[in-house]
């Protein structure tokens, strides 16, 4: 059996009646005080004191922290990647998301306008068709903020979602840079290993034509045979590395791993220094710290929204159309209609839900703090090591410059007192090995270094100077 729905038309001078007993009912409900987001001085709170990073001298670094490695093959490499790279697309995609849900909660708190038309066949003794078309508004009053602050914590999701972003652009940026001195620190091992080859291809040469004229013994020439055999495998090694490291950094480029990717020769210098009593403000700017924040700033609006959702809701519909009793008169119509109304929901038993959301918005804004607090104090950790490595591996790097120097001097002194007969071919491989080991070991700490200061810039957001205050 089909229900009919009577239509009541209010008049003018009900509708202030209807507010007055909205208005009295909520002026009976006890206040309810909802959360507050914490401030940035109780944000900074959270995280240790530390007045500035101290080691270095006070040479200052050119502008650009990619530029003050002096390599322009990496900054093309590095932004062939911020354009290729899968996954910083996939980040980019989520700030879409986040951007969409932020435009949802916005549009939550306007009103809603909607157009509704229809027509079907009566079956009743007037006969015929009828139509009709409906424009009906609606909107809730956000009296205790619910709405406001559910747009605030998209916003700051969203802002947190950007933050993320630009934080994988630098970390990508500092894959490929890492990826490109360990391109080249094993090109450049390759090329150590190829010349140990050919020397000990030498000396087996040498040594086997001194043991045809009896200046030396069978051991002699095993042993030179033996360096060879160790020298060609770690030039088989070296290959092995150099190729899968070309391979490392296209995956990062966004390119078909094919190892077909130029290498430069040798280490750019690093003629940019570390200044002395960088101030720890500089972590500020790291994206991922000031993302954790915006973390904090939505869990304080979601708990918000949580405690809000308890209190009564008011919204505010109002609606007008028109309705014909022959569909094919529908252009003239002749029933026109309006309506205007108030709700008043007021959550009375859910069984404990609401509360229960708002326990969950409570722990989840505990652990956005403790989240926060616990990315500032890795923040500090990898600024503080990276400044410990920096400064020792610049220390080792120049003991093994004058390793590498004595070692030189003393095989060229001894490869001529061989070639005199005062001294045997053992004392000159180990010699020479020694300067093929202090080689290996030289470009391994170069490569470190650079990796390093790499790590520093982006554990400091950037590169070394403080941000000027913009002049409004």
């Amino acid at each position: 059996m089909r229900h009919r729905k009577k239509r009541h038309k209010m008049s003018g001078a009900s509708i202030p009646c209807w507010i007055a007993i909205m208005a009295a009912a909520l002026a009976a409900l006890p206040g309810c005080k909802v959360g507050t987001p914490l401030d940035a001085e109780e944000l900074k709170a959270q995280l240790p004191t530390a007045p500035s990073f101290g080691v270095g001298s006070a040479e200052q670094v050119e502008e650009g922290w990619l530029a003050s490695f002096g390599d322009e093959n990496l900054t093309a490499l590095t932004i062939e990647a911020l354009e290729n790279n899968p996954d910083l697309q996939a980040s980019a995609a989520r700030v879409e998301v986040a951007v969409g849900h932020a435009r949802q909660a916005g549009a939550m708190i306007g009103p809603v306008v909607s157009l509704g038309a229809g027509a079907y066949a009566a079956d009743d003794t007037a006969g015929g068709s009828r139509g009709g078309a409906v424009l009906q508004l609606s909107w809730e009053a956000d009296i205790w903020g619910r709405l406001g602050s559910l747009e605030s914590a998209a916003q700051n999701r969203y802002m947190a979602a950007e933050l993320t972003y630009a934080y994988a652009r630098q970390s990508l940026a500092a894959q490929v840079a890492k990826s490109w001195f360990f391109c080249i620190e094993t090109r450049e091992q390759l090329r150590v290993a190829e010349e140990a080859t050919e020397l000990y291809q030498q000396t087996l040469e040498i040594t086997s034509a001194m043991f045809d004229h009896g200046a030396i013994g069978q051991e002699n020439v095993h042993l030179a045979r033996a360096d060879l055999a160790s020298a060609k495998e770690a030039s088989r090694s070296a290959t092995e590395a150099e190729v899968q490291a070309r391979l490392a950094l296209e995956v990062l480029l966004g390119r078909y791993p094919s190892s077909e990717l130029a290498v430069t020769a040798g280490f750019s210098e690093l003629t940019s220094q570390v200044p002395a009593g960088m101030p720890s403000e500089l972590l500020e700017r790291r994206p991922d710290i000031v993302a954790a924040e915006r973390r904090v700033a939505a869990a304080f609006e979601a708990t918000s929204a949580a405690q809000a959702a308890r209190l009564p809701r008011i919204s505010i519909t109002a609606g007008g159309g028109a309705v014909s009793s022959d569909f094919q008169s529908f252009g003239t119509p002749s029933g026109p209609f309006w309506a205007f109304g108030g709700n008043l929901l007021a959550p009375l038993f859910d069984g404990g839900y609401l509360e229960s959301e708002e326990d969950i918005a409570t722990a989840e804004q505990k652990g956005a703090v403790a989240e926060y607090r616990a990315a500032g104090l890795q923040a500090f950790a990898e600024v503080e090591s990276a400044l410990v490595s920096e400064k020792l591996l610049r220390e080792r790097e120049a003991f093994l410059v004058e390793t590498l120097g004595e070692n030189t001097d003393a095989w060229e002194l001894a490869q001529a007192r061989f070639a005199a007969g005062e001294i045997n071919l053992l004392s000159v491989l180990q010699l020479q090995r020694r300067v093929l080991n202090a080689r290996v070991g030289l470009l391994d700490i170069r490569g470190r270094r650079r990796a390093q200061r790499v790590q520093l810039h982006l554990s400091l957001g950037g590169n070394f100077e403080i941000p000027k205050p913009q002049v409004e």
